[in-house]
């Protein structure tokens, strides 16, 4: 978890070393439960990703709640350039929430919210092959005003299938 109350201060941890591609015959998973104490306050942002430390990555497949909004978008991003699916989701201040992402190795990447799919996304585009991504949780607090806001992370899961 991470708290700021200083205007567009970070908290990020992504996991060492990046350890996840997304490749042609291999299955990807993401799942994680967390809650935030004020759901429209900050921006959040929670998967796979290459870098996580201004919560911009240049590649990745992520969750992403934008700072004064309770919604959460689904972001798939290679070399800077996304494809997003608005609101798959929407937080409730203080209440846990599930979200799930699961790429099928071939040609979908599936969206679950609480353990139900609510999307599925055939163009893959901008999937991010031959790139390195690992795990990031971050928060980054509103830049118009300092708020505290809590990112409380209960549980993430990443697993990939492997090549041997």
């Amino acid at each position: 978890g991470g708290a700021s109350s200083v205007t567009s201060d970070i908290a990020a941890i992504i996991s060492n070393p990046l350890d996840f591609n997304f490749a042609s015959t291999q299955q990807v998973w993401f799942y994680t439960g967390f809650k935030v104490t004020t759901a429209a306050n900050d921006q959040i942002q929670l998967g796979l990703m290459a870098a996580n430390s201004a919560l911009t990555p240049t590649a990745g497949m992520y969750f992403n709640k934008a700072a004064g909004a309770a919604t959460v978008d689904f972001v798939v991003r290679k070399s800077s350039t996304s494809t997003t699916q608005s609101a798959v989701a929407t937080l409730v201040g203080g209440t846990f929430i599930r979200l799930g992402l699961y790429y099928n190795g071939k040609d979908a990447v599936d969206v679950f919210v609480n353990d139900v799919k609510v999307y599925s996304q055939t163009v893959l585009t901008n999937l991010p092959t031959s790139t390195a991504l690992g795990v990031g949780l971050g928060l980054k607090a509103a830049a118009t005003a300092p708020t505290t806001s809590d990112l409380i992370v209960d549980f993430a899961l990443a697993a990939q299938d492997r090549s041997y």
